[in-house]
């Protein structure tokens, strides 16, 4: 049986079956992509997609983004504005480096056996392979990008864009390398943003010990007591802590305790950050394994001894030979009881413990300090609440307008290095004394190594990649083809319009790219921001593949069509308020598309002579032009 031709109107199917109606407008809009013309004198209007990792699946988040982004677009582009939808995809630098690790550990093989120039061959292919998978579901969705423009963060232009921002920055004093305390995953070896970290709170113990004071008794007081969830860093403690208005301590602050199981004695000292009310209100100082430890040391000058490695694991010479090598859960079972034996443990209660777990490989991740790359992005947080401030940027709803203005305020250097191979490589180079050599800003791709003046030096450059969120803070501009200014979509099209996402990348995105917009260009990166909220379970869980409770979309299309799941996420779009999945919805949406179809078989007969005639008109009108103007652009928007 021949295809019938979706647009040859003369007769509908008396059912409506999008399975057999949608297919067919996926290929037309594929294959004649919704191009936007930088030349038209139409006004523009610009949204970015919030690129999906390019080894992704289509999820609902992806479905509520572009439900809404495609409503707009296609809003604005019937009221006459030359609207582009700018598509593309992220590279996931930890998500798709844990893939491909997997897939070879399959073949028992490691990234380290292969080498770095072999393992990221095997990360092209794997891209090559199922890199384009996103782009046909989205098509699937009925997305009206302009598809001819697809960008990923690590194409050619996108990648000059990376290493532009960064040689700025650093001749501008604003990135620097040093010691912070970082999120360390010891599965995946790299350090992690705080998106890429899940907090849960378990149940867990808190352990009360005894620091005895040096010298003796101090009015009838021989030992400060400690409350600690973590007995198995008490080797790297260099200080113990009291507030300063704390009157339980007033009269011991400059004297010294003893660590338990060890000889070593340390200060105790006074710090407004303590939390009186915690525990015993005296706090253990271990800079190495704790932020804000690391923050009172800083303070105070103290040493940072670290005592659990890489690996999880306790090492060096501060731990006592009995607990070396000991992973930290095994140790601190070991070391409670060694308190125990010593009399050194007082309390053992429960306590309820906030953990972070690496969202790749679920492994709890462990506050290590360690050198990094690191990003003051202070001036440009003032510059961006100086906008908001203007009403230069809008948030929707409203709400979360302080949400974002508390996170810019509050805001301390951002640490942009992660030990991963797959990602943009750190553009800064060592000689043999260990000192740093960056590319100069007039010719930001050139290597040091291809310079004339560091000839017979030996130069290493830093093995390190980009954190995925230092590429993607660029993705509005970038994608248009800064650093190039002159490229006539940047000048065009930028900056763009409207940010539709989610409100959980609020901080970790969205003002990521507020920092780097006013950064780089002197402008907004848009003049609104429109959160939607998360799609939970029936029961109002988050979905996920560990509970089994997951939605896939693909299958609801399946069952139901496109317009049936892309009405269902917009209804329920409100406020930006997490939605509880209701397979009613779905089929509200598809009782709806019904009765569009059945309206239009009935309208059909009498419109029909009006439409053929205005299409001839057109045909005309067209013919016309081919002839005075052989160089007209086809009129591809009167098809549609």
């Amino acid at each position: 049986m021949t295809e019938r031709d979706p647009h040859d109107t003369t007769e509908l199917e008396r059912q409506y079956d999008p399975r057999a109606v949608e297919p067919r407008w996926v290929r037309r809009w594929a294959d004649e992509p919704f191009r936007a013309d930088p030349a038209s004198t139409k006004p523009p209007f610009t949204i970015v997609i919030p690129p999906p990792n390019v080894t992704g699946n289509l999820h609902l988040g992806h479905a509520f983004d572009n439900a809404i982004i495609d409503t707009l677009i296609r809003f604005k582009r019937m009221r006459g504005f030359e609207a582009l939808f700018q598509p593309g995809t992220d590279h996931a630098g930890i998500a798709t480096q844990v893939q491909v690790e997997r897939a070879l550990a399959a073949e028992g093989l490691d990234r380290h056996a292969l080498g770095r120039d072999a393992f990221l061959e095997r990360v092209w292919a794997w891209k090559e392979r199922y890199g384009g998978i996103i782009y046909e579901q989205l098509q699937r969705l009925g997305v009206s990008a302009d598809w001819s423009r697809t960008r990923f963060t690590m194409d050619e232009g996108l990648s000059r864009a990376v290493r532009t921002q960064f040689v700025e920055l650093y001749h501008r004093g604003l990135v620097y390398r040093g010691e912070r305390i970082v999120q360390w995953d010891p599965i995946s070896q790299t350090t992690l943003s705080d998106l890429e970290v899940d907090r849960e709170e378990r149940p867990g113990k808190l352990y009360t010990l005894a620091y005895e004071l040096e010298g003796g008794a101090v009015d009838g007081v021989d030992a400060i007591l400690i409350a600690t969830v973590r007995p198995e860093t008490i080797f790297a403690d260099v200080a113990v802590a009291v507030h300063p208005e704390d009157p339980r301590y007033a009269a011991l602050v400059g004297r010294r305790v003893r660590i338990p199981l060890t000889e070593r004695f340390v200060p105790l000292i006074s710090d407004e950050a303590v939390e009186r009310e915690f525990g015993t209100g005296a706090l253990k100082i271990t800079p190495a394994h704790d932020p804000t430890d690391f923050e009172i040391g800083e303070r105070h000058g103290l040493a940072r001894p670290s005592v659990i490695d890489r690996e999880a694991r306790l090492h060096g010479e501060l731990v006592p030979a009995a607990f070396r090598g000991m992973d930290r859960f095994d140790a601190r079972t070991v070391v409670v009881a060694a308190l125990g034996e010593a009399g050194a443990l007082r309390e053992v209660r429960d306590h309820t413990v906030a953990l972070g777990f690496s969202q790749r490989t679920k492994a709890p991740v462990e506050p290590l300090l360690s050198l990094q790359w690191f990003y003051d992005v202070r001036p440009a947080a003032q510059r961006v609440l100086e906008a908001l401030d203007a009403g230069a940027m809008r948030i929707v709803p409203e709400r979360y307008a302080k949400v974002n203005r508390d996170w810019l305020e509050a805001i301390r250097p951002w640490n942009i290095s992660r030990q991963l191979w797959w990602g943009h490589r750190i553009p800064a180079w060592y000689d043999e004394d260990g000192q740093v050599i960056v590319p100069e800003p007039e010719a930001p791709l050139r290597d040091p190594s291809d310079d004339s003046r560091y000839a017979g030096r030996t130069l290493t450059q830093d093995p390190d990649v980009f954190d995925t969120w230092f590429s993607s803070n660029l993705w509005p501009f970038s994608t248009l083809g800064w650093p190039d200014e002159q490229d006539p979509f940047f000048q065009r099209f930028y900056p763009t319009d409207v940010l539709v996402t989610g409100y959980d990348i609020l901080f970790f995105w969205v003002a990521r790219m507020q920092l780097a917009a006013y950064e780089l260009t002197d402008r907004a990166p848009f003049h609104t921001v429109m959160l939607h909220g998360l799609v939970l379970d029936a029961e109002g869980q988050k979905m996920s593949k560990s509970r089994g409770n997951g939605i896939d979309p693909l299958e609801v299309m399946d069952a139901s069509g496109a317009d049936a799941l892309r009405f269902a996420v917009a209804y329920a779009s409100t406020g930006a308020q997490d939605v509880r999945w209701d397979e009613r919805r779905v089929e509200m949406g598809r009782a709806f598309a019904n009765k569009l179809w059945n309206a239009a078989r009935f309208a059909l007969p009498y419109t029909l002579p009006f439409i053929q005639s205005f299409a001839l008109r057109q045909m005309a009108v067209k013919h016309c032009n081919s002839i005075t103007k052989p160089s007209a652009k086809p009129l591809h928007h009167l098809r549609r």
